[in-house]
């Protein structure tokens, strides 16, 4: 067969089909690695730590993936998550930069992303000695091409210069766009405030090609000129003055800009009152506004302090977008920069609670980061809407409240990757079921939308709500995750109106939830279910109201009680009417009209109890010692 119809056939099968064709056989072998056909790769991501190496190579019809990893005879290597092979005597980095070797060979085209990822490595020092050899070895593997790799997006983790330019000045400077450096590990920057330098960098075409800078947990000394040349920049200093943003405006304001954010995470800011005057949302974040020569094009330039991170944000706004009379903005409209930040970048905000209190004219929305509650109010004004954070009160012209409202809520929601202890939606303040209607339908549907965006379902261990109907709960509880989801509670939102009408709830669709089967308690207050007594089984501890409850009612529950796989230790029911407890059999009497039927178990020790309150219409059902039961009640054989 002619070699160029061999050469074009071996490139059409694909990586990493040509991997295993250069084990057919010696002459094929020799062919592939004279002729090198072209892999195609289009992702080629590694991650090395200190046990494991992974290599993950993406072309656009086939992902590899292969793992190596540290054994006591040498090594195991896994393809795709296949079988095991075991690699005696041989060393892992060894075998992996053989095969980076054999890849780096055969890749002609351009990689839309080359990520070299180093694990969480928390020692440097141990990492440096680590990663040093491997780096090392890549060069030399990189250096040995006729032609410099062809990489769009580059980004590896490093904390000394020597590192980056192991790989970097390596590749074409022609096409890369992205360049991106982050600490291997966040808390070892945190405790040693790491400081990467640039100085041999900075020369290389590649830095003055690339379009896009991200320096994460790394600190940078350089003056900020040295990154003017990016559209986007993402740097970390430890400490930003005024001038320091004056310069950043200047670039800016230039004819010949083209830088379009300019982010700067920071320890330290000062003299921020030489940018002139500033306008402070609710927040306490502050934001300076500049004319620019086009009319509707306004330079912003925003400092931002969002829970463990203090930004400032330079770029370029509509003039629409600028507050009037200095109305704030909410978070969403900062800045298109941060915006991008918060929606992709951000860690979990963390927060243990969510309390949200609905009323007709206002809204109450607290959030609880440890050891700090917070509340801001929503309400209605004449000229739109107001906002209370902190005391600090804001009006927002032509802004309607509950927009406001669902929108940081979403924003809330969007970065809440943290299980809550408390998610409570509170909306007691109404009595009728029509009003309620009317008023929180639209508020559900909007709050399904949010919750159902999410990538993954928001992890909740206590939520509590209040409704009126089945409709209400099946807004928002299949949207949890069923996992870490403890407690469910359900209650009408006001007594007054429950007794009048006595009002009951229909559950047939809740109790097929997985939410439902997994909570250990259940609470359901001034809300009569029509469900049987065993549809309310499977929970530690539940209390419910029961219109009418029957003798059988109990005996149901007191055999679930005394059956071999019970976790059941309280079931607690208010109730409007008793009806056949004769079918309990004889029962403990006090003066008040109170009773209480004991029944022995299987433990000696252990006896079921059922207790009837007249007083608030209340029966528990729960186990007690023996020492607790009077000396003149009676057992009954269970």
């Amino acid at each position: 067969m002619p070699e160029n119809v061999m050469l074009k056939i071996t490139e059409a099968v694909g990586f990493p089909s040509i991997l295993t064709l250069r084990k057919v056989c010696r002459d094929y072998r020799n062919f592939i690695d004279d002729k090198t056909p072209n892999i195609n790769l289009t992702r080629l991501f590694i991650t090395v730590n200190l046990k494991r190496i992974e290599l993950y190579c993406g072309t656009s019809k086939k992902d590899k993936e292969i793992y190596y990893v540290k054994h006591p005879g040498g090594f195991v290597i896994n393809h795709n998550f296949g079988r095991d092979h075991i690699m005696e005597n041989e060393e892992i980095s060894s075998v992996f930069l053989r095969d980076f070797e054999l890849i780096i060979k055969h890749q002609k085209s351009a990689l839309e992303y080359f990520h070299f990822n180093s694990g969480s490595m928390t020692n440097e020092e141990e990492f440096h000695q680590f990663i040093s050899p491997i780096f090392s070895e890549t060069m030399k593997i990189l250096k040995s091409r006729p032609r410099p790799l062809k990489v769009k997006e580059f980004k590896m983790n490093a904390f000394r210069e020597e590192h980056v330019m192991s790989i970097l000045p390596f590749l074409d400077a022609n096409l890369l766009t992205n360049i991106s450096m982050e600490h291997t590990d966040y808390g070892a920057f945190k405790r040693n405030e790491t400081v990467m330098q640039l100085n041999e960098i900075m020369p290389l075409p590649q830095w003055k090609n690339a379009t896009n800078l991200d320096m994460s947990y790394l600190y940078v000394t350089e003056p900020f000129q040295a990154f003017f040349g990016f559209t986007k920049v993402w740097i970390w200093k430890k400490s930003v003055s005024g001038n320091d943003l004056l310069s950043v405006k200047e670039k800016f304001l230039s004819p010949n800009n083209q830088t379009e954010e300019f982010s700067i995470f920071y320890l330290d800011f000062v003299d921020c009152q030489i940018l002139g005057v500033s306008i402070m949302d609710y927040l306490g974040d502050q934001h300076w506004y500049y004319r620019t020569k086009n009319n509707e094009k306004i330079l912003k330039i925003s400092k931002i302090i969002w829970i463990n991170y203090k930004t400032l944000i330079v770029s370029f706004i509509e003039r629409s977008d600028v507050p009037k009379r200095a109305v704030v903005f909410t978070l969403r409209k900062v800045c298109r920069g941060y915006r991008n930040f918060i929606d992709d970048q951000i860690p979990s905000i963390n927060l243990t609670d969510i309390i949200i209190h609905v009323h007709q004219q206002r809204m109450y929305l607290y959030y609880d980061i440890p050891l700090n509650k917070k509340l801001i109010l929503y309400k209605n004004h004449p000229a739109g809407c107001v906002v209370n954070h902190e005391g600090r009160e804001y009006v927002m012209e032509n802004e309607e409240f509950l927009s406001v409202f669902l929108r940081d809520f979403g924003l809330i929601i969007t970065h809440q990757k943290s299980a809550l202890e408390q998610f409570h939606f509170d909306s007691r303040s109404m009595t009728n079921d029509e009003e309620f209607r009317q008023y929180t339908s639209s508020i559900f549907a909007k709050i399904q939308k949010i919750l159902k965006s999410r990538p993954r379902p928001l992890k909740v261990k206590e939520f509590a709500m209040s409704i009126f109907r089945q409709e209400d709960v099946m807004s928002i509880l299949p949207f949890l995750d069923a996992n870490p989801l403890t407690s469910i509670s359900m209650l009408h939102p006001n007594y007054g109106a429950f007794v009048m009408k006595e009002t009951a709830v229909e559950l047939n669709e809740v109790v097929a939830l997985a939410q439902w089967r997994n909570a250990k308690h259940l609470n359901i207050s001034y809300l009569y279910v029509t469900e049987p007594v065993e549809n309310l089984f499977g929970f530690t501890k539940s209390r419910i109201c029961i219109k009418v409850v029957s003798g059988n009612d109990l005996c149901l529950i007191k055999e679930k009680f005394l059956s071999p796989d019970n976790q059941t230790e309280e079931f607690l029911i208010s109730y409007k009417e008793l009806v056949d407890t004769q079918l309990l059999g004889e029962c403990y009497s006090t003066e008040h009209g109170d009773q209480t039927w004991y029944y022995r178990t299987d433990h000696y020790n252990k006896i079921l109890k059922i207790s009837k309150i007249t007083w608030t219409k209340k029966i528990t059902v729960s186990f007690i010692g023996r020492s607790d039961v009077p000396e003149n009640a009676k057992y009954l054989l269970s």
